[in-house]
């Protein structure tokens, strides 16, 4: 149960003495004083070699379902800007505004990117415009790239993003699309939206059409609308 709604990977090699909060941590993929002052605004005080007993277990996540508006048998997040573990996300530090001056001025550019410097790049031009942005690890990214998210003092607007940087005859297909609007969907976000320095088939923009708002879709053309704004 634990392992399905906290996101574990049974799989993995773990630290820590079975049964310790040092060891459930890691299998959070999340530093252990994170975890500390997660349980201890549960209700819950332990330390790093205390034992987790299951009634513990139970009041984490019933807190964190709390907290992220989960109902039962929900998938719990693990980027909420609340609490974010730094191993489950890449806060956007590696894009500087000479690469996107020189994108914008020649945007085919982009097609020399390696993937994830593209990531990194629409993840920036979100940061330009006022958006809080994370990057998912690369080697793991749960089905989406990024997640953006637009504060104000009254609400806030969750976006999870797909980037693909595909050659310009590539075109992004229906599949992309619908993979990522299940993904909104079971993380309960505003808005999905898949970037691309391509196309989208009849099929993927047919999709988005039904969907309405609850999916974006931003091409080629798009960046480099979004570039200009950073032509000197």
């Amino acid at each position: 149960m634990y392992k399905r709604a906290l996101g574990l990977d049974p799989g993995r090699e773990l630290r820590g003495q079975p049964g310790t909060l040092e060891r459930f941590a890691d299998e959070l993929r999340m530093p252990a004083d994170l975890l500390i002052e997660q349980f201890s605004r549960s209700g819950v005080r332990l330390g790093p070699q205390d034992q987790v007993s299951p009634s513990a277990k139970d009041t984490l996540l019933a807190f964190l379902r709390a907290l992220h508006g989960s109902g039962h048998g929900n998938p719990v997040t693990h980027y909420s800007h609340e609490t974010p573990a730094q191993r489950e996300i890449e806060i956007v530090q590696d894009v500087n505004e000479e690469l996107v001056r020189s994108l914008a001025v020649d945007p085919t550019l982009m097609y020399s990117l390696a993937p994830r410097k593209f990531e990194e790049v629409v993840a920036f031009l979100f940061e330009k415009r006022g958006w809080e942005v994370r990057l998912t690890p690369s080697s793991r990214d749960g089905g989406f790239d990024f997640f953006a998210e637009l504060r104000n003092p009254l609400s806030s607007f969750l976006v999870l993003g797909e980037c693909k940087r595909y050659s310009r005859d590539r075109k992004v297909g229906v599949e992309i699309v619908r993979g990522l609007h299940s993904v909104t969907e079971t993380n309960k976000a505003h808005q999905g939206i898949v970037i691309t320095s391509s196309f989208f088939t009849a099929g993927a923009v047919e999709y988005q059409r039904v969907l309405g708002p609850k999916m974006g879709l931003k091409d080629y053309d798009d960046l480099v609308a979004w570039l200009q704004t950073f032509r000197t």
